[in-house]
C-alpha cells in the first residue's frame, strides 16, 4: 500500500502542470502514515516550506495579475518552492519507512529518555 502511495505521489508531483489539487490526492492519505512521523527528519522545513507556499502563491498572483508588479517569475518561484518540498516530503517519508523496517528486523526500538521517545540517527 505504501508502494502504492509513494507511485501517486510521485506521479502528482512531477505532472507537466502541477496544481494544488494534485496535492491533496495524497495528502489526504497522509493520516494512514502516522505511525512513520516519528522516523521523519526535515519535518521542519517541509512544513515551513509548504505553508510559505500557501500562503505566498496567492499574493503573487495578486501581484502579477491585477496590481501589474510582478512578473509570472515570481508565481513560478512559488510553485517551485511548493514542488521542492512536496520532493522533500516524499523522500523523508520513504527514509522513514525504511528506517522503520530496519528498526523491526532487526529488534530495535527506539530509546525513551524522561518518558518521551528520543530520536535514533543513523551515522
Amino acid at each position: 500500500i505504501f508502494l502504492f502511495w509513494l507511485l501517486c505521489a510521485i506521479f502528482c508531483t512531477f505532472k507537466s502542470y502541477p496544481a494544488y489539487g494534485d496535492a491533496t490526492f495524497y495528502f489526504n492519505y497522509l493520516p494512514i502514515w502516522s505511525f512513520l512521523f516519528r522516523y521523519v527528519r526535515h519535518s521542519l522545513v517541509i512544513m515551513c516550506m509548504i505553508l510559505v507556499a500557501f500562503l505566498m502563491a496567492p499574493i503573487t498572483w495578486y501581484l502579477w495579475i491585477y496590481a501589474g508588479s510582478a512578473n509570472a517569475n515570481f508565481y513560478f518561484a512559488m510553485t517551485m518552492v511548493f514542488n521542492v518540498a512536496q520532493t522533500f516530503l516524499i523522500s523523508d517519508l520513504l527514509y522513514a519507512y525504511i528506517k522503520r523496517k530496519f528498526l523491526l528486523k532487526n529488534g530495535l526500538t527506539v530509546p525513551e529518555f524522561n518518558g518521551v521517545d528520543g530520536q535514533l540517527e543513523f551515522r
